[in-house]
């Protein structure tokens, strides 16, 4: 029977593309992360094909005593210069950017002429001596990274996380992404620093979102600054042509989300997630203001999820004394007739209308963040919505219960609702109600929406 080394790369690499690798702290590993370390230290061929791809090398942010963070860099450069074929291969690239490593600095004798020769469209102004570091050369945050990127022709995924302030400077990396036809996605996460999210101008982001190429793009973690009229300028109507986009914790977007959106020239898939307290995000999420800026994606989407910010505080109260944020229902997504997935807040469905405001396409309704189910005649509700005609293809409905879960868990259980096979207890609770569409409730027993009151 053959083993794991005796794949073909192309098998190993889907492996490890599914996969995170990171160098951590022991401790904090997971079983799988402890079994691909002892593969990569006791088979030469694995550690060659898998460690590249998954970069654990460079991941730094639990090793701040790591005396000289120049090594890792070195040792994946020479790897991915003596295996071309790995080279041609490889297809993500994931790197972090931990606090210290602006200037790591490379021996003199370092051939830096063969890797140039190598690389794909290499500046070579992105290499310099620094009066600093007179002793070797150095390599600034993002032409280190844009070296790498270099590196790698075959390159469709690059997630970039910082955790510094001040190294996120998407205007010199779209170039280098452009460069090549197979770039596809990329990720820029920019991690807390304390308690602040770090910002970037719309006008920074915008060279990266028009690289030709590109169809996912993920921003986490960053504020986005700009008005509408300067998103415009900088940010041409649909001059973008990605196709799914996805915004985490990103403060600030209302204030140009309309001039934001009609940038893409036809999305099918957008992401909104946003759980800072609304009195750090002024602008917060106006219903009609969004719902108009994804108007002209209505005939495009397929996969739509919005989950906003609903609460006047999230940390450091307890929910029985915090007001609920008040929340209106969003306008019909009808117009919206090749929607199939729909995510939005429980409290944001439009009850008022027989129809719900859901488009006839919907295959799939996840309702956020519901506080509470009022007895048997809401579940009923609920329970309705697949019984009419309004969703031919609806397949399933599934509720996350946020408070008041002990209760939704008897109420659920005396209308016949079961645990799901292969969940834990605790989880998820479902049942069949109309032409096998399935209805389910998700009980979040943990975090801040535990209710134990009966």
């Amino acid at each position: 029977m053959p083993t794991l080394t005796d794949l073909p790369n192309e098998i190993l690499i889907a492996i490890a593309s599914h996969l995170r690798y990171k160098v951590g702290i022991p401790s904090h590993k997971t079983t799988y992360e402890l079994a691909l370390a002892t593969l990569c230290l006791t088979c030469r061929r694995f550690r060659a094909v898998i460690q590249p791809i998954l970069f654990g090398s460079i991941h730094l942010p639990l090793r701040p005593l790591v005396s000289d963070p120049t090594k890792p860099f070195l040792r994946l450069v020479r790897t991915l210069t003596a295996t071309p074929k790995l080279r041609q291969a490889a297809a993500a690239l994931d790197i972090e950017l931990p606090s210290g490593y602006y200037v790591p600095k490379f021996p003199k004798d370092f051939d830096w002429g063969r890797v140039r020769e190598d690389a794909v469209g290499i500046d070579a102004g992105v290499f310099g001596r620094d009066e600093e570091w007179r002793d070797g050369m150095k390599l600034r945050v993002w032409p280190h990274v844009v070296f790498l990127v270099s590196l790698l022709p075959q390159l469709q995924t690059l997630r970039v996380i910082s955790i510094t302030g001040g190294t996120a400077e998407p205007r010199q990396m779209h170039e280098f992404l452009g460069a090549s036809e197979r770039r596809k996605e990329v990720v820029l996460e920019l991690t807390k620093s304390g308690h602040a999210e770090q910002r970037q101008g719309i006008e920074d982001l915008a060279p990266l979102m028009g690289v030709p190429t590109l169809r996912r793009t993920t921003i986490d973690n960053v504020a986005l600054l700009g008005s509408e009229e300067l998103v415009r300028t900088c940010f041409p109507l649909r001059s973008s042509l990605i196709e799914q986009l996805d915004l985490r914790d990103c403060p600030m977007t209302g204030s140009c989300i309309g001039g934001f959106l009609a940038g893409f020239r036809g999305l099918k898939s957008f992401s909104y997630s946003a759980w800072k307290p609304i009195e750090q995000d002024l602008f917060g999420v106006d219903e009609k203001v969004w719902h108009a800026a994804l108007l002209p994606h209505a005939s495009t989407l397929e996969e739509l999820h919005l989950d906003c910010v609903t609460e006047k505080s999230l940390y450091g109260y307890n929910f029985h004394t915090v007001p609920e944020y008040e929340l209106y229902a969003w306008p019909s997504f009808a117009p919206f007739t090749r929607l199939k997935k729909l995510e939005i807040e429980y409290r944001r469905l439009d009850m008022r209308d027989e129809q719900l405001g859901l488009p006839a396409s919907l295959e799939k309704l996840r309702l956020l963040d519901c506080r509470n189910i009022g007895g048997a005649a809401e579940l009923q509700y609920l329970c309705g919505i697949p019984a009419g005609s309004f969703y031919p293809g609806l397949r399933k409905v599934v509720v996350n219960m946020s408070r008041n879960c002990l209760v939704a868990e008897k109420l659920l259980t005396e209308h016949g609702f079961e645990w799901e096979r292969g969940m834990a207890r605790g989880e998820r609770m479902e049942a069949v109600v109309e032409r096998g569409c399935k209805v389910a409730f998700v009980l979040e027993y943990t975090g801040y929406y535990e209710e134990e009151s009966a």
